[in-house]
């Protein structure tokens, strides 16, 4: 979608540029194979003069200035909205790490204690805290788990149920702030 904006924006610059130089041509009656020969053969005395040069520097320099920071402050926002992009596709992730890691520490053992305990010391969950809700780490460090999954027992543990509760809120969350 850039690359279309830009090749836009560039042809509506080239367009206007075009359409003043040609309108100025016809309004001063002049040819461009005209127009040259004079520069070429004898130019006018404004092009000669000292001041006219150091302004020419002085609009040369300016342009490169400007040309140069548009290209600094665009690459800039490029690799912010790629950072963006990778974090986001990192937690998504993690979030699907999160996933297997509870179905495999479930089937290897379905004692809550078992999970807490791997859940403890797992490096998803390190990463993954600072987006857990405070009722679920405060449930994770009482002990208590104050919603159970209605329906009966699935003999799976009280706390990964929340658990997957908390990743599924964390990814919708994610997926909105995408589009």
């Amino acid at each position: 979608m850039r690359w279309l904006l830009d090749k836009a924006f560039g042809g509506v610059v080239g367009f206007v540029v075009s359409t003043i130089l040609g309108a100025a041509f016809i309004v001063l009656g002049i040819t461009p194979r005209q127009s040259l020969a004079e520069v070429f053969l004898e130019p006018p005395s404004w092009v000669t003069n000292p001041w006219t040069r150091i302004a020419i520097v002085a609009v040369g320099v300016a342009i490169i200035m400007a040309a140069s920071l548009w290209k600094i402050f665009s690459e800039r926002r490029i690799v912010a909205q790629s950072a963006t992009d990778l974090a986001r596709n990192e937690l998504l992730g993690l979030i699907d790490g999160a996933r297997n890691f509870t179905s495999l520490t479930v089937r290897q053992d379905s004692g809550e204690g078992h999970f807490k305990k791997r859940l403890a010391s797992d490096p998803i969950f390190f990463k993954l805290r600072p987006r857990l809700s405070k009722d679920f780490l405060h449930a994770l460090r009482s002990g208590r788990v104050i919603m159970v999954e209605a329906g009966g027992d699935t003999g799976v543990p009280a706390i990964a149920n929340s658990l997957l509760r908390e990743l599924d809120r964390i990814e919708k969350e994610v997926r909105s702030a995408i589009g």
